[in-house]
């Protein structure tokens, strides 16, 4: 067997549509998407980030849908249409996004203290919160320091957003999605009730931030135990008036009531949007409560239908 370096590497061949344009490649069969774009075609407005698909800045749309670049090997795209950021308007209908890299681009044009003087739009690319030459990145200012010399607070452009129909996307467009389990202790005798292990399973999409993220599901896990075990509200029959409103005498849990708690993010990004994000606000409340009921059903062989589910109703 020949040594690495000797072996022949594969070659592909095929044509590429980039944003309206013909280009007949050949390259090693196992390049990524996101390497033609930036080696060979020299379209560097789509980004090399994270290389694992995480971070979203290598977004193309292919075909009209989104794809991300750099987990996408060029020979797949054959005969078919990319579109990249340079390719997403014109000069008589500009994007938003380039209207406003335009006028950061005009602010600076006579400014001499600026590295991008004197640049036009197909000078420049965008990262790191500002733009820089493409042929010398080291001259770059962020969009905040051109600003601030120029005395202005922001620029705008206003642009619309079509939300992706189901057709298109192949399926419907919907939230996230959890799988919750939970872990009961029973006691034989007294009916005492512990929750002892909360694990949660999210389909969130993209998760932006995975330590907020996983905080938010905890928080969610806590507040879905006392939904099941504690928390409840009294009314007073006589004045309808609510008798348990203060905290003294609405029950929530605390720290001894809470077990061991885990969280998991599975799934792939949403294709419904162009971050590919889904909401994670409630997601991690919904499910606990009666992922305890259950569990409860299981070890008890009880069916509690009502909440919060209290020592009196086991025994």
């Amino acid at each position: 067997m020949k040594p690495p370096d000797e072996q022949t590497v594969p070659q592909a061949e095929f044509t590429l549509w980039v944003n309206g344009e013909e280009h007949l490649m050949r390259v090693d069969s196992r390049v990524s998407l996101l390497d033609v774009l930036r080696d060979r075609l020299g379209l560097t407005g789509t980004k090399k980030g994270c290389d694992q698909g995480t971070c979203g800045a290598c977004t193309v749309h292919v075909d009209g849908k989104r794809v991300l670049s750099c987990l996408t090997l060029a020979a797949q795209c054959h005969e078919r249409q990319v579109t990249t950021i340079e390719g997403i308007g014109d000069d008589v209908s500009p994007h938003p996004l380039q209207s406003v890299i335009g006028d950061f681009l005009d602010l600076v044009a006579e400014d001499t203290d600026s590295p991008l003087r004197g640049c036009a739009i197909d000078d420049v690319e965008v990262g790191a919160g500002g733009l820089r030459r493409r042929n010398d990145p080291a001259q770059a200012e962020s969009y905040a320091d051109i600003l601030m010399r120029h005395g202005l607070l922001e620029l705008t452009a206003e642009g619309e957003s079509i939300p992706a129909q189901a057709q298109e996307l192949g399926m419907a467009p919907a939230g996230a999605f959890g799988a919750k389990y939970v872990e009961v202790h029973v006691d034989r005798d007294l009916g005492r009730l512990r929750v002892a292990r909360a694990v949660s399973v999210i389909d969130g999409g993209r998760i932006l931030n995975e330590k907020t993220a996983v905080s938010q599901i905890i928080g969610g896990t806590v507040g879905g135990i006392g939904m099941a075990l504690f928390e409840e509200t009294v009314s007073d029959a006589g004045s309808g008036r609510i008798a348990n409103a203060t905290l003294g005498d609405y029950i929530v849990p605390v720290n001894a009531d809470i077990p061991d708690m885990e969280v998991a993010f599975v799934g792939a990004l949403d294709p419904a949007n162009p971050i590919g994000t889904k909401g994670i606000g409630e997601i991690g409340l919904v499910g606990i409560a009666p992922a305890v009921a259950n569990a409860v059903f299981h070890a008890t062989g009880r069916r509690i239908r009502s909440l919060p589910i209290t020592l009196d109703k086991l025994l």
